[in-house]
């Protein structure tokens, strides 16, 4: 990968030149993408699960 704009270049020749090493380098970006949209996913289902137990308590402390 690019650490900076200087040797992006280079990376990118690297890479065009290196066919088994680009797909690695794709596949490893779509794991990371994945990766961060099930972190998405996980973080929504616990600020979900959260607000719906809330509203559960205060049901139950209307009723009683």
């Amino acid at each position: 990968w690019a650490r900076d704009i200087h040797n992006l270049e280079d990376v990118v020749t690297a890479l065009l030149i290196n066919s088994p090493r680009l797909q690695q380098m794709s596949e490893r970006a779509r794991e990371w993408h994945v990766d961060g949209a099930a972190d998405i996913v996980n973080s929504l289902i616990e600020i979900l699960d959260a607000s719906a137990q809330d509203e559960l308590v205060k049901a139950q402390e209307a009723i009683s």
